[in-house]
């Protein structure tokens, strides 16, 4: 049992000397300087183009999702058109509701958002996600070691935050 505490001491005692030596290499001596590094690092042109991607990748995704749905329930939606007695078409109207709400939501979102309710525009949305998930996936691959320093700057900041917290609670109960 002591054993493990021991190496769990040692294992401790490791990490906080690399990450001394991080600090250290990298000029980094106050939370203020730990922010300017993650600022840094979220500047870079892989950060922002990657950014670009994920909101791109967002509005195809909304593109194609709105658009499929539209496609699904246009039969629904011309149904409700080929019916013309009063009566007949707010019975159809009623027993289809939810999907004739569907069907003019992503109609309306579609023109929104720019888009047609088609198998080409999709085909071509679809052809454009994949490139995107594809340029995104070899980003997040060549910029590891970027995100790897920016996961490593979080956690640092993190653990200052709870040390600053814990010092400051501790502080309250002597001045009493």
């Amino acid at each position: 049992f002591g054993r493990g505490r021991r190496k769990a001491r040692i294992k401790n005692l490791k990490s906080a000397a690399e990450v001394y030596a991080y600090l250290q290499d990298k000029g980094i001596s106050s939370p203020a300087d730990i922010e300017r590094r993650i600022a840094a690092l979220k500047a870079s042109p892989a950060c922002k183009r990657i950014d670009e991607l994920e909101h791109r990748i967002n509005l195809i995704s909304r593109q194609i999702r709105e658009a499929e749905t539209v496609i699904r329930l246009t039969p629904v939606f011309e149904g409700l058109k080929k019916e013309h007695f009063k009566s007949s078409r707010e019975k159809y109207r009623a027993d289809h509701a939810k999907e004739l709400r569907q069907f003019h939501a992503a109609s309306k979102t579609l023109e929104k958002i720019g888009g047609l309710a088609d198998e080409a525009f999709l085909a071509e949305r679809n052809a454009e996600l994949a490139s995107a998930k594809a340029e995104l996936a070899e980003l997040w691959e060549s910029s590891g070691e970027l995100f790897r320093e920016m996961d490593m700057l979080r956690s640092i900041k993190r653990a200052v935050e709870r040390s600053a917290e814990a010092e400051g609670k501790g502080n309250e109960g002597r001045g009493r």
